[in-house]
């Protein structure tokens, strides 16, 4: 399972806050697998500065806590795209 966070903090949230989508601006979690993922984030305001975060479960293992960095809007919505095959997000 891939969980993602959407945040205007700089600072990680915990696995646990992170999971639960305590305090962010949008979150959820989708299969992690070899396939490419969308995930539609809406609500999003114009000009604002975001960070998201990731972290990944899969067979009993567990990543470590990701961030894509700072990013601003320029309108009020943002896709972000998962790769299961490279683990890669693209903003």
């Amino acid at each position: 399972m891939l969980y993602y966070y959407v945040s205007t903090s700089a600072v990680p949230p915990s696995v646990e806050g992170l999971k639960a989508g305590t305090g962010a601006v949008a979150s959820g979690s989708l299969a992690a697998d070899e396939s490419t993922e969308n995930i539609a984030i809406t609500g999003l305001t114009a000009s604002t500065n975001y960070y998201s975060y990731f972290y990944q479960e899969i067979g009993g293992r567990r990543s470590a806590i990701s961030e894509s960095g700072v990013w601003t809007t320029a309108a009020a919505t943002g896709t972000s795209f998962y790769d299961g095959r490279q683990g890669m997000v693209t903003w």
